[in-house]
């Protein structure tokens, strides 16, 4: 079962020993973390033709990074204000 913190979505997937340790392995010999290797895959599926949603990944990860953007940008006003309040 999914669940949310803050903008984003965590999944707990259970994998068998032996296919862990491939994904391991194939993660490693791509240079990746294997959660990091399982996002890259995701995103690779995601805008593939074999995707049912492949005609919106391009939407989602623009919304994505615009969310992104926007909280980091409030972050930054948060952490100026504190500064400049520490500095009074």
């Amino acid at each position: 079962m999914p669940y949310q913190q803050k903008s984003k979505i965590y999944f707990h997937v259970s994998l068998d020993r032996n296919c862990a340790d491939l994904l391991i392995q194939d993660a490693q010999d791509n240079g990746f973390r294997p959660a990091a290797w399982i996002r890259e895959l995701m995103h690779r599926h995601l805008r593939s033709d074999q995707s049912s949603v492949s005609e919106l990944y391009e939407w989602a990860k623009q919304a994505d990074e615009q969310a992104w953007t926007d909280s980091y940008a409030q972050r930054f006003e948060k952490r100026k204000q504190q500064s400049v309040e520490e500095s009074s």
